[in-house]
């Protein structure tokens, strides 16, 4: 299983990291702000379902904004998350700049 390049191995593999533990990841600037922009278009032009909001890993499509905002203030605090928490971000970041359907690919 191989890492992604921001994230340890350790973030994909649920044997090896125990769910509440946090996991600091080094961020530059740059990744820094793809993460911001990716979690806050949640806010914007991103219109999830709820069956896609759960999907992902949040409570449904209205809370989707506040949690990635959330998420995103932790990671300007202290760049730590759960493994879990890591894998939502990534995930939302992805797909919210990626679809055209539920995230702000057009936008």
């Amino acid at each position: 299983m191989s890492a992604h390049p921001i994230m340890p191995t350790a973030v994909w593999d649920d044997r090896r990291v125990p769910h509440a533990e946090p996991i600091h990841v080094q961020l530059d600037a740059d990744e820094r702000e793809v993460l911001r922009a990716g979690l806050l278009d949640w806010g914007g032009p991103a219109r999830p379902t709820d069956a896609f909001a759960t999907a992902m890993g949040f409570t449904d499509a209205a809370s989707l904004s506040s949690e990635a905002r959330e998420l995103w203030q932790q990671i300007d605090r202290s760049s730590s998350l759960t493994a879990e928490d890591w894998r939502r971000v990534l995930l939302a970041v992805e797909v919210v700049f990626v679809s055209d359907v539920v995230g702000s690919g057009l936008d």
